[in-house]
């Protein structure tokens, strides 16, 4: 999969880490993030590789999504908050059962960690 085909010239790709990646979407509602990464999940989960032995080998991928910017106070203040934030979106992405992508949010009124699933 090429990345022009799934993402917007403004946006930024970047690997960070072994099997990790951060995409950057500026100008994205949380909406709009949550959206994104599933549509990109589903890129890349969709697909079957056929191998030689006759079967077919899946492939799954897990996302954790998190917002920075004015138009989101309170969730981080920097990069190291924002980082950490996607961090603990990805663990619940991975510990809620793989291929799925995770938002971990601050409660507008407990101000405790909820977490929203697409």
């Amino acid at each position: 999969m090429r990345k022009e085909k799934k993402s917007r010239t403004s946006d930024i790709v970047c690997r960070f880490g072994g099997e990790e990646f951060i995409i950057l979407l500026p100008g994205t509602s949380t909406e709009g993030a949550m959206r994104a990464a599933e549509k990109l999940r589903e890129a890349i989960t969709s697909p079957r590789i056929a191998i030689p032995a006759g079967a077919d080998l899946s492939v799954s991928a897990s996302f954790g999504v998190a917002c920075y910017g004015p138009d989101f106070p309170g969730e981080v203040k920097d990069m190291e908050g924002l980082l950490k934030r996607i961090d603990e979106a990805l663990y619940k992405a991975k510990t809620n059962g793989r291929n799925r992508v995770e938002m971990v949010q601050k409660d507008d009124n407990t101000h405790a960690d909820k977490v929203r699933a697409y």
